[in-house]
């Protein structure tokens, strides 16, 4: 049996039917874990011209199975990471502002996959957050937020994100049952790995296809940029 699944990349208010579909999931899968709070959640980032979006859908099925975004910081919106720790009184904007003097700052939030056997098989969670990392680098972003539970974190570890030293402990967020981490990533140091060597392709060719082997299933994975001629220039992978 082979099957197709695409990762496709794209600015959200270029494709609001696509957005608002994702993001209607997404409040699917919190609602499932009682989750009601969480800001990433939040459907203001349909208009933000900041927020860009992937997913990765079952070609043979029509179905998106996971999705993920980046919001770039900017002057006028708030990342969902600053709203979020508002609640606990930090203010993370005076140092989201002095890092923007050095470069492009964005945030990776809104990272959901549904529960099906393929999503565990071709660990999709990973997947997702690897062309995260490709499409950072597309933007120049060099700095890049996350705030993760503690059951996600060796996912977050294995594609580059680590603790953040100014906040040592972890907050309880969205509710009392979640330890939550501020995180921090950046975006133009990707680990050599397989997964990485196939975006560091990506990067300079933004129709990657490959095959994966999986139970004896082949699975056809394939990348796509959409509209992202408007982007700076991609920035040239260093060792």
């Amino acid at each position: 049996m082979i099957s197709s699944i695409k990762l496709i990349a794209f600015k959200a208010v270029d494709n609001l039917e696509i957005a608002q579909h994702i993001y209607d999931e997404h409040k699917k899968r919190l609602a499932e874990f009682n989750i009601t709070t969480i800001t990433s959640s939040c459907a203001s980032w349909l208009t933000n011209p900041s927020v860009y979006c992937i997913y990765a859908i079952d070609e043979d099925r029509n179905k998106i199975l996971g999705a993920i975004r980046i919001h770039l910081a900017d002057p006028f919106n708030c990342l969902p990471i600053e709203d979020a720790l508002s609640q606990f009184n930090v203010n993370l904007r005076p140092g989201i502002n002095k890092l923007m003097q050095n470069g492009m700052v964005a945030e990776s939030c809104g990272l959901w996959c549904t529960g099906e056997n393929i999503v565990k098989k071709i660990n999709l969670s990973t997947k997702l957050f690897s062309f995260e990392t490709a499409i950072c680098r597309y933007l120049n972003v060099q700095y890049c937020f996350g705030f993760g539970p503690s059951h996600n974190l060796d996912i977050c570890f294995k594609t580059g994100f680590r603790k953040h030293e100014q906040f040592p402990y972890p907050f309880s967020y969205p509710n009392e049952k979640y330890q939550s981490w501020v995180l921090y990533k950046n975006p133009i140091s990707l680990k050599d790995d397989k997964e990485d060597a196939k975006l560091r392709i990506l990067i300079n060719d933004p129709h990657l296809v490959y095959r994966s082997e999986v139970d004896n299933n082949s699975i056809i994975i394939k990348y796509e940029l959409l509209n992202f001629d408007h982007c700076l220039d991609p920035v040239e992978y260093q060792k």
